[in-house]
């Protein structure tokens, strides 16, 4: 039985007053109605559904939630047969019903203004469909940001991949309903989660601060109860979520900062009134695209924004073809030995060129500046170095540049540097050195550390094993020959290599540096699944009875950096055994994410696949792209595959030389790899000249300051 059926059976049985016999009727047409439904047997599922919506006003009224469901049902039925004419009156009553009972901004109200524009599209009513998916967006963002500011962080995610508010931005067909949802919705969970734990961190270190957090605490929870078996709007809700009001102000008060902007409330106008008068936002997303009633198909869209023009609605096609492209592209890179290595390469770029890259182009101007926003296993492909017919990359004919979402923009960028400038490098650890088995003979049973062992134990004791750290012994040259570069212009350098290059030692010295440089290896870790019982689920609550699939290792403690003792410690992890993590030498994801990067300019992870992670549709790159970008750093530059050492030695010595003459890191990096890329394919070939260029890509914050436009 789906949820959405729990749900409606949960009006049934909590209801009070309506006798026995009549539920028991209306479960009996439902279940009916359904199986007729799914069997196609259209005539029969009509008359039973006419039934069903008769009994269930008498049994409820007419006014009652479960009765719109059952109107939304019918409605959807005749909608599935083409009849239109039938379907829209039975949906205009339905939305009525939970606009009044449930709210403008409940889910389920959202599901019928989206039920009701689908159908005007599928009627060609382009004119009415737009405002009534706009409104659906609207509706959700409000409930969304009610979530964002009182349900935990793991709700807060369930809640925002049950929202689909992918699947109404793509299939309204509308830039600027696709434009509006990925400005609210693109990654805003782990924004506001981060913001939230800064504030909290804060409001931590008096005891005031303490009291009201545990308040908070025990108001959300109430809170959040009531939400999820009342509604928003009733009574109770809206008193709890009062109290939360004055609770927050007293917490502004003490923070003197306004708790809203831990919810991240920027809009599609702000974002455009920051944007260079060339430049393009390219807003992409994944979702699924509704071919007819309950057949679904994984599609890529994007919203293009600019400045002055209206958003534009670009459509990119079939999911499964784009990343299958992407798939191929990677191995081409990846398998030296593979049969026809250069025709395979050419022919994933044209594959990605012609769905991706093409429909983009008919919207552009030579020369323009396209900022990528990405979305899912787009994240893991270099878009700026994909070559068209002719073999020009993208990123020649225009200037690419690469936020996590378009709110990026919005950003304000601080430097450290108030005269003095220095910088941390890192490079050629000691792999086994032997201190993380020195600690864990020596481990106190502290609880902070057994919390983080615990998520080790169940995430990584199988893969761990597998993994062999190879020694980086070009990375001594790269941050040798790099720190001269670095005091030659000014700057006051630390350095950390072999043994000393220790996780405690580095999150000792990262603090207060213009630059951190880190030349080691990173690693992502498969996912392991469990059973669970329903009750250990947010969906609990909702009756079911069978055990159902739950990842208990959370990306961000799969992936992480190599530091001193690194593989010493798969080796305990593949026995079962766990060091203390601040001297394990392993800086996972999850780690980093609580690092204080604000007022770092740029940080380089130079060393082998440290853009990797799970992609999450709509928040995002999980694991050291997401830690580093959360940590507050302004711009990241990090790796989609491994690159030898003496090519990351050549790529970042150009690098540098542009960006310590005062180029931004984003056109730094673009630069190098649009003037290397020539002379690679003539000394290395054309394939090798993109696995060593190619792998680079820069994340950044922030507006690019007008004398360094791209």
């Amino acid at each position: 039985m789906s949820l959405v059926a729990i749900c409606v059976l949960g009006f049934i049985v909590g209801s009070v007053g309506h006798c026995q016999e009549g539920q028991e009727e209306v479960e009996r047409l439902y279940a009916k109605f359904g199986e007729l439904s799914k069997d196609q047997k259209y005539e029969e599922a009509e008359k039973t559904g006419i039934l069903l919506v008769t009994k269930g006003e008498e049994v409820f009224g007419k006014d009652h939630p479960s009765a719109g469901f059952f109107l939304n049902n019918l409605a959807g039925l005749y909608r599935s047969q083409g009849k239109y004419e039938e379907a829209e009156p039975l949906y205009e009553r339905a939305l009525k019903i939970r606009e009044e009972q449930l709210g403008a901004d409940h889910p389920d109200t959202a599901q019928l203004l989206n039920n009701l524009a689908a159908l005007y599209l599928s009627q060609g009513k382009y004119e009415e469909a737009e405002p009534l998916f706009e409104r659906a967006i609207d509706g959700i963002h409000n409930h969304h940001i009610r979530m964002l500011r009182y349900f935990p962080d793991r709700d807060c995610l369930a809640m925002q991949r049950a929202l689909f508010t992918q699947n109404v931005a793509g299939n309204s067909l509308s830039g600027h309903v696709a434009a509006k949802e990925q400005i609210w919705f693109k990654g805003a969970v782990l924004n506001a989660m981060n913001n939230r734990r800064a504030l909290e961190e804060e409001l931590g270190r008096s005891e005031t601060g303490r009291e009201v957090l545990s308040s908070r605490k025990d108001l959300s929870r109430d809170y959040r109860r009531e939400v999820l078996e009342t509604g928003a709007k009733s009574e109770r809700s809206r008193n709890l979520e009062q109290q939360l009001a004055e609770l927050e102000k007293r917490m502004a008060l003490l923070l003197k900062e306004d708790l809203r902007s831990v919810v991240g409330a920027e809009d599609l106008i702000a974002v455009q009134s920051v944007f260079p008068g060339e430049s393009i936002l390219v807003e992409s997303f994944r979702y699924g695209h509704r071919l007819a009633a309950e057949e679904w198909e994984d599609r890529y869209s994007s919203g293009l924004i600019s400045r002055a023009e209206k958003p534009v609605y670009v459509a990119h096609g079939k999911a499964e073809e784009i990343e299958d492209a992407i798939t191929r592209y990677r191995k081409s890179i990846a398998d030296e030995n593979i049969e026809n290595r250069s025709s395979q390469l050419r022919e994933a770029e044209a594959n990605l060129w012609e769905t991706y890259l093409s429909p983009l182009e008919e919207h552009l101007e030579p020369g323009q500046s396209v900022i990528f926003s990405l979305d899912s296993q787009l994240h893991f492909v270099p878009l700026g170095m994909i070559r068209d017919a002719e073999g020009v990359p993208f990123g020649q004919k225009y200037k690419v540049r690469y936020v996590t979402s378009g709110r990026d923009l919005l950003k304000e960028v601080k430097r450290n540097s108030d005269g003095e400038k220095s910088a941390l490098v890192l490079g050629n650890p000691s792999y086994r050195d032997n201190q993380p088995l020195r600690a864990l003979a020596d481990a106190a049973e502290e609880a902070e550390a057994q919390l983080v062992a615990s998520n080790l134990r169940t995430g990584m004791s199988n893969d761990a094993g597998s993994i062999t750290l190879t020694p980086l012994p070009g990375t001594a040259r790269e941050i040798a020959e790099l720190g001269g570069k670095l005091k030659d212009s000014g700057y006051t350098v630390t350095s950390l290599s072999q043994g000393g290059a220790t996780e405690e030692a580095l999150e000792q010295a990262i603090n207060g540096h213009d630059i951190v440089h880190l030349a080691t290896h990173g690693f992502f870790l498969s996912e392991i699944e469990r059973k669970t019982k329903p009750e250990e689920t947010m969906l609990g609550a909702g009756g079911l009875d069978q055990q159902v699939p739950v990842v208990i290792s959370d990306p961000m403690y799969r992936s992480g950096l190599a530091l001193a003792g690194a593989q010493s410690t798969f080796n305990l992890w593949k026995n079962g055994q766990v060091p203390p993590p601040s001297k394990d030498g392993i800086l996972l994801a999850a780690e980093a994410n609580l690092l204080n990067l604000r007022g770092t300019d740029l940080v380089v992870l130079s060393a082998c696949e440290t853009a990797s992670g799970e992609a999450l549709d709509g928040e995002g790159v999980m694991g050291l792209r997401r830690a580093f970008a959360s940590a507050g750093a302004n711009n990241t530059i990090m790796t989609l595959w491994p690159v030898n050492d003496a090519a990351t030695v050549e790529v970042m010595d150009a690098f540098y030389e542009k960006y310590l003459s005062g180029t931004h890191p984003a056109i730094a990096l673009a630069e190098v790899q649009n003037e290397l890329y020539a002379p690679f394919v003539e000394k290395y070939g054309e394939v090798e000249a993109i696995a060593r260029l190619a792998a680079f890509v820069c994340m950044s914050l922030g507006q690019i300051p007008a004398n360094e436009k791209p």
